[in-house]
């Protein structure tokens, strides 16, 4: 969690006024807001899925071969559709990278399991290249974050893109 909060003063370091950050949002004297979230679901490629039994559980993912990301945490928490169950799992990747693209090209390829966001894995999913695992438990999705400096202006065009972005998102709902 240090290099997070490295990676993001940097910014101020570097006199960027605008950054995104994909996941958490570690504690720094940068301001934030949160955009929108990103859905998600655990795949893995029909091809590496043949080799082993069934899954009907969470707890079953534990022992399959996972891609980790290196800026995640080797864990994944479910929560059942119907019932709400929730459930953590834990898993010792077989290959670790640093780009959520790679991991989902690697499972596309049969490498092993990842949880890339929906926008990456919809036409993937569409065409058979990869299933999504146990589809009746969810992921939570990851947070989207808009993160600048404290120093930048309410009246800067970064702002005004923070701002246009949010609405963007989330717009409003309409009246009844």
């Amino acid at each position: 969690m240090i290099e997070d909060i490295r990676y993001l003063e940097d910014i101020v370091a570097e006199g960027i006024d605008l950054a995104f950050r994909i996941g958490e949002l570690p504690d720094s004297g940068l301001k934030a807001r949160h955009l929108c979230l990103l859905p998600r679901r655990v795949l893995a490629a029909p091809s590496l899925l043949a080799g082993y039994a069934p899954v009907a559980h969470p707890s079953e993912l534990e022992g399959l071969p996972w891609i980790g990301l290196a800026m995640r945490p080797d864990t994944r928490r479910f929560r059942h559709a119907r019932s709400g169950e929730t459930v953590e799992i834990r898993y010792v990747p077989r290959v670790r990278v640093d780009n959520v693209e790679a991991a989902w090209r690697l499972a596309a390829c049969g490498v092993g399991l990842a949880a890339p966001p929906d926008y990456l894995s919809g036409e993937g999913i569409r065409r058979g290249e990869v299933v999504a695992v146990l589809p009746e438990w969810t992921l939570e999705p990851l947070q989207v974050h808009a993160v600048w400096p404290a120093n930048v202006s309410a009246s800067s065009a970064a702002y005004a893109l923070v701002n246009a972005l949010y609405d963007a998102f989330n717009p409003p709902s309409p009246e009844r």
